[in-house]
């Protein structure tokens, strides 16, 4: 009689665990629809996000590089990293394409995988952006453009907008900034 007791409670307990573990998942797979459509993220299992939650950087050993794409999404191609933009364009601006690859590199490194292409989102554009051996060998030429300048100290603006200046993170460093 005991043992049927115990039993039943056990029983009970493991329904009412499982009955919760679905609520859960129900509940996350609904969060990730509203954040699919929200962001204008393509179709695939999101596997990383930085935008609704802070995440953990992404780290590349070998190209001494660091960042936290917006999602990477897992598609039948491969892992995608995707960068969502407040500003709108007809065409990606180079900056944000040198971001996207640099993230493709990390994406590599952190599931040791071939990343085939990135996307960027504009509002209700999306571009994707094939990685490829000649985005991979510029985005190494402007790193190391980049690690030329700080190392000299010869940092210098190259632009003519005061918003870039203002939420540059070379600023304090920049002899040309409008700011100076």
């Amino acid at each position: 009689m005991m043992i049927g007791i115990i039993l039943t409670i056990l029983g009970v307990f493991f329904f009412l665990i499982m009955f919760l573990h679905i609520l859960i998942s129900i509940n996350k797979f609904r969060k990730a629809k509203i954040i699919k459509k929200e962001y204008g993220i393509p179709e695939g299992d999101i596997k990383y996000t930085d935008l609704d939650k802070p995440a953990k950087p992404l780290f590349s050993a070998r190209d001494k590089l660091v960042g936290k794409p917006d999602f990477i999404v897992k598609r039948k191609e491969g892992y995608i990293p995707v960068e969502v933009k407040s500003s709108n364009t007809d065409i990606p601006y180079k900056s944000h394409i040198m971001q996207l690859a640099a993230y493709c590199l990390l994406v590599e490194e952190e599931y040791g995988t071939k990343v085939p292409y990135g996307i960027i989102v504009y509002g209700e554009k999306q571009f994707k952006i094939p990685h490829t051996k000649s985005l991979r060998t510029s985005l190494i030429k402007t790193i190391d453009e980049i690690r030329n300048c700080l190392r000299t100290n010869s940092i210098s603006r190259n632009h003519e907008s005061i918003n870039k200046c203002a939420n540059c993170s070379l600023r304090d460093d920049c002899k040309d900034s409008v700011f100076s």
